[in-house]
């Protein structure tokens, strides 16, 4: 019984040592590719270059990303997290394909951020998905962000799209909700306070705020929602939602 118990310890730590180098060589590829596309050297990654100034003079080279990826739909980066990556956009025959295939396209279970399937990456509201890995990487850094203190370390958003050029965002709110809140799945806003009224009422089912919440509400004239897993476990149903708007 001792051996058998030791025996299953040792493939349990296997399988997590195997995880862990999978998803730094996914951290690392990422960081590699954001370099590549933004004209900077893998040795200028750091946490204090990464700033409003050098992604407003270093846009996506969009060009090599689409040969890439003709999915390739937007670049995200987050201050104050290390989300700096592609945006996918959903395949109408398989709207989940990229839970589990990575930007080329391979199988991989860190999958890669990607757009609701019914929405578009310059549409007003922008809904993407994206993973909370155990060792990090992709959205993990937002799985608490229904907690206030983890929701104000967060920083100012960077969305670019071949099409759109760069916009900044904001952090709206965070809460966490069943996978089918209703709300969010909102994408098109006729009449005027619309928008207004609907981030006014996720603010206000939110855990976590922005101190200026009514007034982002107010003014928001775009919104992304990054969504992620909230527990730790896997098959739950609860999700983190990260609303971020782009005000005047």
């Amino acid at each position: 019984m001792q051996r058998a118990t030791r025996d299953v310890g040792i493939l349990l730590l296997a399988g997590a040592l195997v995880i862990l180098a999978f998803n730094l060589l996914s951290i690392h590829s990422y960081r590699a590719l954001s370099a590549k596309v933004h004209a900077r050297t893998p040795a200028s990654l750091t946490a204090d270059d990464q700033t409003v100034a050098a992604r407003g003079e270093n846009s996506p080279d969009w060009e090599t990303l689409k040969e890439i990826n003709a999915d390739t739909a937007a670049w995200i980066f987050v201050e104050g997290t290390d989300i700096d990556l592609p945006v996918m956009r959903a395949r109408v025959d398989d709207p989940e394909f990229y839970l589990s295939h990575d930007l080329w396209g391979s199988p991989a279970f860190e999958g890669v951020p990607f757009l609701d399937h019914r929405c578009q990456a310059d549409d007003t509201h922008r809904l993407v998905f994206g993973h909370r890995l155990g060792m990090g990487g992709q959205f993990s850094q937002l799985q608490k962000a229904y907690e206030q203190e983890v929701f104000d370390s967060l920083g100012t958003c960077h969305w670019s799209t071949p099409t759109g050029g760069s916009i900044t965002l904001v952090p709206l709110c965070s809460l966490s909700v069943d996978m089918w809140y209703q709300p969010i799945q909102t994408f098109a806003f006729e009449g005027e306070g619309t928008l207004a009224g609907w981030l006014h009422t996720l603010a206000q089912d939110a855990t976590a705020r922005a101190d200026s919440w009514e007034s982002l509400a107010l003014q928001g004239q775009s919104v992304l929602t990054l969504v992620t897993c909230s527990s730790s476990l896997s098959n739950q149903q609860w999700r983190t939602l990260v609303v971020f708007v782009q005000s005047e």
